[in-house]
């Protein structure tokens, strides 16, 4: 790389400030101008122009906003995550409770055992209602009948006494 030197007009005030950054940051006049370029050129900072903020400053609206953004990140755990992750620990205390009182596999086949026998205790139990049911069934209509019988001779019984009881009273009412 060659290097051409160069003059550049610049006021004496502003040649001296620069050749005291220059001592300040140990860097010759020429890496000076070099590292400003490059400098200028990355940020996109125009520094002819004086509506642009300085880099300091547009740093302290970054840190300003990225604080902002983890005070609501924390205000954010502390409002959502925080009572989400005490109900999930609550919620994995009293499940790990449960499992502890719930019986083991061998425990609950000797249950289901037991259901099954009561289940089929109690469906002999129905069947031998049914047919007990259906034999007062059966015995109340036997019952019935007789009754029926016995109420309509009666009936006619009623009847016939009936018939006399009219016929004597007709006799002496004419006779």
């Amino acid at each position: 790389m060659s290097i051409t030197r160069r003059t550049i007009a610049v006021e004496k005030k502003i040649h001296e400030e620069v050749k005291t950054l220059c001592k300040t940051l140990d860097l010759e006049l020429g890496e000076f101008v070099k590292q400003s370029m490059l400098y200028f050129k990355k940020t996109g900072i125009n520094p002819g122009k004086s509506d642009h903020e300085s880099p300091l400053k547009a740093m302290e609206e970054l840190i300003k906003v990225v604080r902002q953004v983890v005070g609501f990140m924390k205000k954010h755990e502390q409002d959502k995550l925080n009572p989400l992750h005490d109900g999930l620990i609550l919620l994995k205390n009293t499940l790990g409770d449960s499992l502890k009182i719930l019986p083991k596999s061998e425990r609950f086949e000797e249950v289901i055992k037991a259901l099954n026998q009561i289940i089929d205790y109690h469906e002999n139990e129905k069947d031998y209602l049914r047919q007990a049911q259906q034999k007062i069934i059966d015995e109340n209509k036997k019952e019935m009948t007789a009754l029926t019988k016995a109420l309509n001779s009666l009936q006619a019984q009623q009847k016939a006494m009936q018939a006399t009881i009219d016929a004597k009273l007709s006799k002496k009412v004419f006779g």
